[in-house]
């Protein structure tokens, strides 16, 4: 009896070995099978696309290309005043009796108005790099504007439209010069020169009352000559400018000019209030925030159209390799604030692009090219065989 179970041991032992084998050998089988098909599925991508921060040095052919950021432009039209005192304002008063003129020289500044716009530069954070593989295939034409965004990707004989110019979105500002105070007070001052202040003034008022005499003469038809009611209103405006400018020798002068300044601001997520500089009606719009003045501040208001979107997460995009893929970007929408103090200056609805999403788009297996917004990084025309 002990025999007997003694070898059914054996035999349970004997069968229970076997099966190991067999399973060991099945295991061992397909690890071999899968490490075979491994470097197939690296080796059969045609691009791989991956973030240019874990990009190695001396990588292989390829190209770079960046995701566009929005960059939000604000252009303040503001009045620019030069307020000059007369060379005669210490007698304004005894001649003239007037008592409120411009002392000494100052500047004033004043908002008209505030413009919205976007433009778009590369993403730091979304550049990446696309590496040809031997299995690229031969034709692939590439379009990116002068910042390296990417317009266009084609594989194959995919023909480049007649139309399609690159976006220059620079801005050109002119030179702009300060305004000119050399000769204000020259052309009335000029006849009286060479004689005491006083006496240029007491001068320059009675030159004022003969001008308002000549004035009242015309809007009473008191003259010799019948004038026609055009000549009439020429000759008034003239006796008018002539009037202001002796005036303007004792109330002092104001010379005005609008100019545009712009500031820049790049959104960040999750910071929606940014203050972006100073404005002040003595000293001017100021990017630096230590200046005196109002604050100059930027909120933002997303729609959330995004959040439906099951998007991969940043991390996903910046550390993995994306095989026949290109990474592109869904912007966000916003409305836009744009505030002085208290008071509202502008409100515009805008596309910006780093609130928005990155995700990929498959490439090179029956889909002959895809076209791509430069300013906000949307796939916006996709070709297919």
């Amino acid at each position: 009896m002990k025999k007997k179970m003694l070898q059914l041991n054996e035999n349970h032992y004997f069968c229970e070995s076997k099966r190991y084998n067999v399973m060991n050998t099945r295991i061992k089988k397909s690890v071999i099978m899968a490490a075979l098909m491994l470097p197939a599925l690296v080796v059969s991508a045609q691009f791989a696309t991956r973030n240019a921060k874990i990009v190695a040095p001396g990588l292989q052919e390829g190209f770079y290309y960046s995701v566009p950021m929005t960059v939000l432009r604000m252009d303040f039209r503001i009045e620019e005043s030069v307020l000059m005192e007369g060379p005669y304002c210490a007698y304004a008063d005894r001649y003239l009796g007037v008592k409120n003129v411009i002392r000494g020289k100052s500047h004033q500044f004043k908002i008209i108005d505030v413009a919205v716009n976007t433009t778009g530069e590369a993403d730091p954070d979304a550049t990446f790099f696309v590496e040809f593989t031997h299995k690229a295939a031969k034709s692939v034409n590439i379009t990116l504007d002068n910042k390296g965004v990417l317009e266009s990707f084609s594989v194959g004989e995919v023909a480049a439209k007649a139309n399609d110019v690159v976006a220059n979105t620079a801005v050109t500002e002119a030179q702009e010069s300060p305004i000119d105070t050399s000769n204000v007070f020259r052309a009335a001052i000029t006849p009286a020169m060479g004689r005491p202040l006083e006496q240029q003034a007491r001068a320059a008022a009675e030159k004022i009352t003969e001008i308002r005499d000549a004035k009242m003469k015309l809007l009473t038809g008191y003259q010799e000559v019948a004038f026609s009611g055009e000549a009439i209103a020429k000759m008034y405006a003239e006796l008018d400018a002539m009037e202001e400018e002796y005036l303007s020798l004792f109330v002092g002068k104001r010379l005005t000019k609008t100019v545009v300044r712009s500031l820049y601001v790049k959104p960040i997520q999750e910071e929606y209030t940014l203050t972006v500089g100073k404005f002040s009606s003595s000293e001017g719009l100021s990017s630096s925030l230590q200046d005196d003045g109002e604050t100059i501040t930027v909120t933002l208001y997303p729609s959330m159209t995004t959040t439906s979107i099951k998007a991969p997460s940043h991390s996903a995009i910046e550390t993995a390799t994306h095989e026949n893929k290109l990474v592109y970007r869904i912007p966000e929408t916003a409305d836009v604030k744009v505030t002085c103090g208290s008071r509202l200056l502008a409100e515009q609805r805008c596309s910006i692009s780093q609130l928005g999403v990155l995700l990929l788009a498959p490439i090179g297996k029956g889909q002959n090219s895809l076209r791509f917004d430069v300013t906000t990084g949307q796939l916006i025309g996709v070709s297919r065989e």
